[in-house]
């Protein structure tokens, strides 16, 4: 929160926008959504999107310096990210 400003977060879920894939335990999705939950979900419980909304984390964030094969961008290529979350902030 020291500057305003919008960064992303990308978590994979597959290929099927219509139908994303379960994510399993040991994924990021899952300690993401475990961590804006308060806990994990329940049985049978829907892992919605919705946890998230209103939420505020600390989060690391890089700047995206090299392309995807590993080449250094020029400057006005690069931008910055959301690499992992760390925690949920209380509010």
């Amino acid at each position: 929160m020291d500057e305003p400003g919008t960064v992303s977060l990308f978590v994979n879920l597959g290929n099927d926008r219509e139908n994303p894939a379960v994510p399993g335990r040991k994924s990021r999705f899952y300690r993401y959504w475990t961590m804006a939950n308060g806990g994990p979900p329940r049985k049978h419980e829907t892992m919605n999107y919705d946890v998230f909304l209103d939420k505020c984390f600390w989060a690391r964030i890089e700047d995206c310096a090299k392309n995807s094969e590993g080449r250094v961008k020029p400057d006005r290529e690069r931008y910055s990210r959301i690499v992992d979350l760390e925690e949920l902030i209380a509010h």
